[in-house]
């Protein structure tokens, strides 16, 4: 099916000559619903004629909820988690994550408030920060970056804390023209 506003998160590979890339949800346009699909889509490069082929596959379960517009990211090519989203019900605070190993969906802390819309990145490995995106219609999430310490070995005693953001004159001074 076709499906919008999917999330995509790679698992490294220790062959350079392919990627792996796990797509997670997505608004299916058929059902008008969202997915809870779960898809590997592998990339192999050929160096010697210089080409590339993609294969689509289901590896892995689906997701307990289906979501749109969310985020997911790598932690240690452990865990996949995804972050909030939005499905028929509204705006989601929901996350969960897939271990790689058992390729099984858990529950993962949900955010303090529902963000959809919005970006996610992993430093050094386990230090996952949130930042924008939408907590319902028509209204952003304002000065607030979530971060969250995950905990490999205990993913669901993880816990998402809020960082207010402040914006002064001085620091607008100091930006570049």
């Amino acid at each position: 099916p076709i499906l919008r506003r999917p999330s995509v998160s790679e698992i490294y590979q220790e062959d350079p000559t392919k990627k792996s890339l796990i797509v997670t949800g997505g608004f299916n346009l058929q059902t008008k619903s969202s997915s809870k699909s779960v898809y590997i889509l592998n990339i192999f490069h050929d160096k010697t004629d210089k080409t590339s082929k993609a294969f689509l596959d289901l590896k892995y379960n689906d997701t307990n909820t289906g979501r749109f517009l969310h985020s997911s990211t790598n932690i240690a090519n452990k865990l996949i988690i995804i972050i909030g989203g939005k499905n028929e019900k509204g705006y989601l605070n929901t996350c969960e994550y897939l271990d790689l190993v058992t390729q099984k969906w858990n529950a993962f802390p949900s955010l303090q408030t529902p963000r959809a819309n919005h970006s996610a990145t992993v430093i050094n490995d386990n230090k996952l920060y949130v930042y924008g995106g939408y907590e319902s219609n028509g209204v952003f999430v304002k000065d607030k970056l979530c971060y969250c310490d995950v905990n490999i070995s205990q993913p669901n005693e993880s816990k998402w804390m809020s960082l207010e953001l402040k914006m002064t004159n001085d620091n607008l001074s100091a930006l570049p023209n």
